[in-house]
Order: C-alpha cells, then sequence, then structure tokens
C-alpha cells in the first residue's frame, strides 16, 4: 500500500495547457466578437471559430465557424509562436506570435520579421 502511495505521489501530474479554451475576441467594428476554441493538434494547438456574438451578447449566424484562426502553435511560459495565424474572411496567413497573460492572449502574425497584435482576446473557460 505504501508503495502504491509513493508512486502515486511521483507521478507527473497531467493538466491542460493554460491555452487551451475558449475565448473572446477583440469586437469588431459593429460591437460583435468570435469565439474561437483552443485545443491541441498535431504537436501544438489550433485556435477554431466556434461562434459569433453581435454587441448585445446574442448568438448570430457565422460564415466563418468552423474555420481555423491559427495552426500548431507551440510553446511554453506564455509565448507561443511556430504555427500559422489565419484571417478566417481571406484566407490569408502569417507566421503566428501569441502572448498568454492571465486571462489574455495577444493574438498575432508577422511578415517578413514584422509583427502586428491581430487583437488582445479574452478567456471564457
Amino acid at each position: 500500500m505504501r508503495i502504491l502511495a509513493l508512486l502515486l505521489m511521483a507521478s507527473p501530474a497531467f493538466a491542460a495547457d493554460p491555452i487551451e479554451g475558449t475565448w473572446r475576441t477583440t469586437p469588431n467594428g459593429k460591437g460583435g466578437v468570435g469565439l474561437v476554441q483552443v485545443a491541441p493538434c498535431g504537436t501544438g494547438f489550433c485556435g477554431t471559430v466556434a461562434g459569433d456574438l453581435d454587441a448585445r451578447g446574442q448568438v448570430v449566424p457565422s460564415d466563418i465557424q468552423g474555420r481555423a484562426v491559427f495552426q500548431n502553435v507551440q510553446g511554453a511560459n506564455g509565448s507561443y509562436s511556430g504555427g500559422r495565424v489565419i484571417n478566417p474572411t481571406n484566407g490569408k496567413s502569417y507566421a503566428a506570435r501569441l502572448i498568454l497573460k492571465g486571462d489574455t492572449l495577444d493574438v498575432g502574425g508577422c511578415l517578413l520579421g514584422i509583427c502586428r497584435s491581430g487583437g488582445v482576446w479574452q478567456r471564457l473557460d
């Protein structure tokens, strides 16, 4: 019994990565926001549009639901890169640069070494 207890205490705890979960995007020009689900994929993480809310917080139809927002980003300690950030409305992609600080995620892309923030998202869960 003691051996089992020691083995359980010595086993690593497997927890979700802090980037995983549902995120609310920066409001668009009309005050609406997107909901993005971040989950493991391949060797990294992917973000997929889970839905849209209008300025009143009501669910609205989305033409981009299910589309990728970023793919195969990897990282730790709040810094994620290595994958691609994708504009779901036009399909253009950029080198990913994501910075996690508490319950906010600064999502940006880089082109030719110049990086730009696409907005700071808020964690929902």
